[in-house]
Formats: structure tokens, sequence, C-alpha cells
């Protein structure tokens, strides 16, 4: 899945996080076309396209003064 969203949608991944059930979520982004896509994949290694769109934003993390 990762190579499919490398050559055909030049996305390569920007963020992974484990969720608290224990499948891997990733997040997949590509800056020139701005198309993004979430995989995740399963404690048994079966991976799944959960979402994918176009227009991903970034945004700077908030910054918090004391």
């Amino acid at each position: 899945m990762t190579k499919f969203l490398s050559e055909k949608h030049e996305e390569s991944q920007i963020g992974a996080g484990i969720h608290h059930a224990g499948p891997l979520v990733e997040l997949f982004f590509a800056e020139e076309t701005r198309t993004w896509s979430i995989l995740v994949t399963n404690t048994k290694g079966v991976t799944c396209l959960i979402a994918s769109g176009q227009d991903w934003q970034r945004s700077e993390p908030n910054v918090v003064a004391n």
C-alpha cells in the first residue's frame, strides 16, 4: 500500500501513532498535489486505507505561553 501511495500519488508518510487498541495509524501526504491518505495496520499486519482526500492543510502546533 505504501509503495502504491508513493508511486501513484507521490505521497509519503508525515506522521504515525499507535491507537490505544493496538493498530498503527499512518498519515501520508503529497506536498505538490496536497492529497492525503490515512492507513491503519492491525496487530496481525493487515493494512487498510480508511480515508483519503485533497487540499490537506498543515498547521503549526499551538504553543502555550507560561
